[in-house]
């Protein structure tokens, strides 16, 4: 094997003891052999490091690497980054898992059509459901400018399908550009990543691989709990609005992070009975401040565009947020 790897893959985990077993076994029995894969444990309190120290123990490619405090996912992915000495970069949860040949059919994309990253479709897994889930973005195993595939706001594309698994990105890309996941979130951290790693890179393209397995059925996981972590998200909504304006993006760009922007805002509001009841008074508050800190005449464009019905649901969302915000007791 070659001394410097050819793909660094980079695994979070926290408390995936019940499940990091079967995502390092699908890395080590991966058909491209020339790997480092970098393990950063984030302050677990359970076996998940025994476990990954046993197959450290039996594969030299594997690296633990473990936080002394619990710093969060994006802090998690960054120490990775960091650490990483591939050519090209992929990332792995502890919770999903990889098809054996899945990193093999990715890098011989990417050096074959020489391009920044490649991105690829994905396998969503709900109990024994496979189900795959494509890329929103139609032409396939062609060289493609990363930018063309950011907008129109009116279309799902590209940076509304932030799965950091689903691909290979070059690593002297990132380094160049000093593109890291956005420091300190718990949640949303991929969101002003693959929104920078759209806008600053000079090709791309997608493949039709999907042995890329991702799991929904995990209770722990981000994407189900209901803790303060998930307004991180605002956060993330807030960094990409001031990322587009500071560089003076197209208007294209700019209204696309914005509906973006505006159906995450929608999501979790309509998802909010699940919140923590002292998480769901903190939301309403950070819708209102997201709102009043839009630009009012991108946001004046964006929405009249929309029917009636979704006008109205906007227009009920806000004076709800507002209502709450107002009647919550201030600290």
């Amino acid at each position: 094997m070659n001394k410097t790897p050819a793909i660094s893959v980079i695994v979070p985990c926290y408390n995936a003891s019940e499940t990091i077993t079967r995502c390092l076994q699908s890395l080590c029995q991966q058909t491209y052999r020339n790997l480092q894969i970098i393990v950063v444990d984030d302050c677990s309190a359970d076996r998940s490091r025994a476990v990954v120290q046993q197959f450290a123990e039996q594969d030299d490619r594997i690296t633990l690497l473990a936080n002394s405090t619990n710093l969060g996912v994006a802090d998690t992915k960054n120490i990775g980054l960091q650490n990483a000495t591939g050519a090209f970069v992929g990332f792995l949860d502890s919770d999903d898992w990889l098809a054996p040949d899945f990193l093999e059919n990715l890098l011989t994309q990417a050096l074959e059509l020489d391009v920044d990253f490649v991105r690829c479709d994905h396998t969503r897994v709900t109990g024994t459901v496979e189900t795959v889930s494509k890329a929103p973005q139609g032409a396939r195993n062609i060289r493609l400018n990363p930018r063309d595939s950011v907008g129109p706001a009116r279309r799902k594309t590209m940076i509304d399908y932030p799965y950091a698994g689903a691909g290979l990105i070059r690593k002297r890309l990132l380094d160049s550009q000093g593109i890291l996941f956005q420091e300190g979130l718990r949640s949303a951290e991929d969101r002003l990543f693959f929104l920078r790693l759209f806008c600053e890179a000079e090709s791309y393209c997608v493949s039709s691989e999907a042995g890329y397995f991702y799991r929904k059925d995990i209770e722990s996981s981000l994407t189900t709990n209901g803790n303060e972590s998930q307004l991180d998200v605002f956060k993330a909504l807030h960094a990409m609005s001031d990322y587009v304006s500071e560089r003076k993006e197209s208007t294209e760009i700019r209204e696309k992070v914005l509906e973006m922007s505006l159906a995450l805002t929608t999501f979790h509001y309509s998802s909010r009975k699940r919140l923590q009841e002292t998480v769901r008074k903190k939301l309403f508050t950070e819708i209102v401040k997201f709102l009043r800190a839009s630009d009012p005449a991108l946001l004046a464009t964006v929405t009249g565009r929309w029917s009636l019905k979704k006008k109205l649901r906007l227009k009920t969302l806000s004076l709800h947020a507002t209502i709450r915000d107002r009647l919550a007791p201030k600290p």
